[in-house]
Formats: C-alpha cells, structure tokens, sequence
C-alpha cells in the first residue's frame, strides 16, 4: 500500500477535490516542513510530490484507485468512445503539421519558405483549435470526477470501471497534448 497522498495534505479522499483548498493545505504544511525553516527535506520533498500527484488529475485518479483497490489501474482496457472519435480528430492535425515541418526543413529558397510561412500559420492555428478541444476534453473528465465520487461507496464495481476509463482517457488526452505542442514548438 503506499503513502496516502490526500492524509498527507489533509485532503478528503475524493477525485473532485477543491484544488484551491489543496494548495492553501500544501503552503500551510511546506512552511512547517521547508528546510529553510528547520524543516526535514525529505519530508518537505515528500509533500511536494503528494501536491503534484493531487494536483494532475491523471495521477490523483490513479493514486485514488490504488488506494481503493490495492492495484493498479489496468491501462490495456478500452478508452470511451469520445476519445477515440477525438482520435480522428487529432491525427489529421498533427499528420499535416509534421508533413509542414518536413517541407520547411527542406525549403531551401526564399519564395519556397515563404508559402510554407503561410501553411504553418494555418497549421498552427489547427494545433492550438486541436489544444483547446484536448483541453476542454480533459475538463469534462474532471468535471465527472463528483459523480464517480457519489458511486464509490454505493457501486464499488461501477467505480472502478469508471476510474479505469477515466484513467485511460486522461492518459490518452495528455499524449495528444503533448503531442501537438511538440509541433507548435517545431513550428514557432
């Protein structure tokens, strides 16, 4: 069993919990523990992980689950429908952006950067329309989190199977997300 995260900053041990009260919780807690202070730096980086496994959705699901189930989330299942429709969405995207910076890596006169300038704007800004829909995407993910915290006592199985989805799909949306600005950062 490992450490309870949500303990440790005096945390219900919920998904949809109130990020503004964890980090209030966290400052409280480091200024008594920072090393600067007298504090153990163990212990003070021992917080500072359990604060940046709350604060990510995708790892305080995880950490929950584990500490629910005692295992570990299984990432081989199956993702919900809405990422995979997003998968169609996003491949295209990011397919033309690296074929925009395979040209501009080849462009070797002035008149062939400059048309490929302009492609790479309008290739930007579908990577930063692909960014938000990941965004927005991820949101709606935690914005469930309420509902599986009201069906972890009544349907453990129910639970659990929604955690693992959720999981994946975090897992899945922040692949993309990194992804994409990958090819922004290539193209700026």
């Amino acid at each position: 069993m490992s450490v309870d995260y949500f303990t440790e900053l005096g945390q219900e041990r919920i998904l949809s919990i109130d990020l503004d009260s964890l980090r209030e919780s966290f400052q409280m807690t480091a200024k008594k523990v920072h090393p600067d202070g007298g504090g153990d730096e163990s212990d003070f980086d021992s917080l500072n992980h359990a604060h940046s496994v709350l604060s990510d959705p995708f790892r305080r699901i995880e950490h929950l689950y584990e500490l629910l189930f005692a295992s570990t989330i299984d990432s081989s299942g199956s993702l919900s429908s809405l990422a995979m429709d997003l998968f169609g969405t996003l491949e295209p995207i990011v397919s033309r952006a690296d074929t925009i910076i395979k040209k501009r890596g080849l462009a070797t006169t002035g008149i062939q950067q400059a048309l490929i300038a302009r492609e790479s704007i309008e290739v930007q800004k579908n990577l930063i329309e692909a960014n938000e829909i990941i965004r927005s995407r991820i949101q709606e993910i935690v914005d469930s989190f309420g509902a599986i915290d009201a069906s972890i006592e009544m349907d453990k199985d129910s639970c659990r199977q929604r955690m693992q989805i959720s999981a994946r799909d975090l897992a899945f949306l922040g692949k993309w997300e990194h992804e994409v600005t990958m090819r922004m950062r290539s193209l700026i």
